[in-house]
């Protein structure tokens, strides 16, 4: 029987992306807020954390900067990692197939240019 996990986000990204290469292959990582109303209408944010490879993450790197308006699709990962105390915890993330830049954030001015 097939399966499938997939998530779609429509969201403000929290910070620009950041670009790494593990082995040979390219990684851009970024967190997206998607904001919202909660069972009394209180605003919510949930934050999630997302990662695009290879073909995905090359070409939309620079342009993913914060405030950029961004939508996701992907399936969704469980990611173990150790805090600095050393506990063991889990984080669940987005390994993104698709991300479509929906808006594009002004860039903040250089406050040393600026002095």
């Amino acid at each position: 029987m097939p399966s499938l996990s997939q998530v779609q986000i429509i969201g403000h990204l929290g910070g620009d992306a950041e670009k790494k290469l593990v082995d040979t292959n390219t990684v851009v990582t970024f967190s997206v807020a998607v904001s919202g109303r909660g069972q009394v209408g209180q605003k919510t944010t949930t934050w999630y954390r997302v990662s695009a490879w290879n073909k995905v993450a090359e070409g939309i790197q620079p342009h993913l900067l914060k405030g950029s308006l961004v939508y996701v699709n992907g399936r969704l990962e469980l990611r173990p990692w150790t805090t600095a105390n050393g506990e063991e915890r889990l984080s669940l993330d987005v390994a993104a197939q698709t991300v479509l830049l929906l808006t594009k954030a002004e860039p903040k001015p250089d406050e040393e240019f600026l002095r």
